[in-house]
């Protein structure tokens, strides 16, 4: 019978500390600490998932009990490293979260293990444990047997109790870089024998998003897509995405106020069979980088539209994930979008600078100056519920704590001195919004100001 094959994340995880990608930080510390005989009580790993907590865990618990160790490093050869189950406890806490576990826990901790010096628990997404089950942790950390080492992984460590996490020694391990990830996968294809092509490397090392076990899950993936020679082609079709051009195509499609041109495109990609969630992020991917290149090259043309790309984008990926009609969703927002001030965003093709044939609300009149009117006040919970959708929740929470004025045709927007909502309201693509949604809300013929409340004294 052939053996069962073994996920790459798992085949190639890392046996030493020399062999943890891009956390030096965090093996220099632990290496140390072990080989200078200064190992803590209890450790807590914090961080985003796939960057090496288990593993750091998994080895550290070796280290610790080896019997012939150098500089720190396990040897890998003696009982306690080839029999590292005689030493070491894996807990989930996300299903064995409950006071019950944690007492049980403790009760064992009290015995030596059948083989090496330390008995080690590892405790996996730690957070997910109850109050409870955190006040019965707490007593055996605080005053552990001299033979334990408590080994806490979470990627929350903010939803922790302070009086847990004062007693551990607290190691933050990164998210990895997208060159980091890129040489481990071409190393590990190259250990397993996979062949893909040279540009499919930088495509999943982008899509692994700071993860290594995801990246090494995405190249698991792509090979078997293909298993003789993957393409780029072959990583976008398994992965759901869709080519860079295309990303491009729609997005200035979109910042052109070209609604027609829109729709074609995102239902050619429909009949391909896209994943429009995947889609979302690789529009929000793109955009995020041509707006980044436009602050760093001083390029002003445009950079409004981008930005309000990005938000509106940004929005709808903080959504549901389990939204029933994701391609709706991006359909409404990208014709929601146009030129702001008839420019053209940053870095845009030919299409994208020939305006849009929607019409855009005159920008409003400001007032740079404090509000010194006192005309009828006006409810503007209306104008806010406006904005209350995906592409304009930004503008919605500038609007929570502004006093609405009006005097005959105009509307006066006074906002609060402190906060600096007043000045994100004078960028011109926030103008403009806000005018829209003036005349939408209280009618055409209204026009609108804005200025801040009067400074007391």
């Amino acid at each position: 019978m052939d053996k069962a094959y073994q996920a790459l994340y798992r085949s190639y995880r890392p046996q030493q500390f020399a062999d943890v990608a891009g956390q030096a930080h965090a093996v220099a510390i632990l290496k140390n600490a072990v080989a200078k005989g200064r190992l803590a009580h209890a450790y807590l790993f914090s961080g985003p998932r796939g960057t090496g907590k288990t593993t750091l865990a998994r080895i550290l618990a070796k280290a610790a009990n080896c019997e012939h160790p150098t500089e720190g490093e396990p040897c890998l050869a003696c009982t306690p490293c080839t029999e590292s189950q005689l030493h070491t406890v894996e807990i989930d806490a996300a299903s064995n979260r409950g006071i019950d576990e944690i007492r049980d826990l403790r009760e064992r901790s009290r015995y030596l293990p059948p083989v090496g010096s330390r008995k080690v628990y590892i405790v996996d997404e730690a957070h997910m444990l109850t109050p409870e089950a955190f006040n019965a942790l707490l007593k055996t950390l605080e005053e552990p047997p001299g033979h334990l080492l408590f080994i806490l992984a979470t990627t929350e460590p903010e939803r922790m109790p302070e009086t847990v996490l004062s007693r551990c020694q607290r190691i933050g391990l990164r998210r990895a870089d997208d060159a980091e990830v890129e040489a481990l996968v071409r190393k590990v294809a190259e250990g397993a024998g996979i062949n893909v092509e040279a540009d499919v490397y930088p495509f999943i090392a982008r899509k692994g998003d700071g993860s290594f076990r995801d990246a090494l899950a995405l190249l698991d993936l792509v090979s078997s897509f293909n298993p003789d020679k993957a393409t780029l082609k072959d990583a976008l079709t398994a992965l759901g995405s869709v080519p860079a051009e295309a990303v491009r195509e729609v997005e200035e499609a979109a910042l052109a106020g070209d609604g027609r041109e829109v729709l074609a495109r995102m239902d050619a990609l429909a009949r391909e069979g896209a994943d429009f969630h995947q889609f979302g992020a690789d529009l929000l991917d793109d955009a995020r980088a041509r707006l980044v290149k436009a602050y760093s090259e001083g390029h002003d043309e445009g950079r409004s539209a981008l930005l309000a790309l990005v938000r509106a984008l940004a929005d709808f990926s903080m959504g549901p994930r389990h939204a029933s009609d994701a391609r709706l969703g991006l359909e409404v927002l990208l014709l929601s979008l146009g030129p702001s001030s008839g420019e053209a965003p940053a870095g845009a093709g030919p299409r994208a600078r020939e305006g849009s044939s929607l019409p855009i609300a005159p920008r409003p009149r400001l007032e740079k100056k404090a509000a010194q009117r006192a005309g009828e006040g006006v409810d503007l919970a209306p104008l806010r519920a406006h904005f209350d959708r995906p592409g304009r929740l930004h503008v919605a929470h500038l609007l929570a704590n502004v006093r609405g004025e009006r005097e005959g045709d105009t509307v006066h927007l006074v906002f609060p001195l402190k906060g600096g909502e007043f000045v994100r309201a004078s960028e011109p693509d926030i103008e403009r919004l806000i005018a829209e949604g003036v005349h939408a809300v209280f009618g055409n013929d209204v026009s609108v100001t804005m200025s801040m409340e009067a400074r007391e004294g």
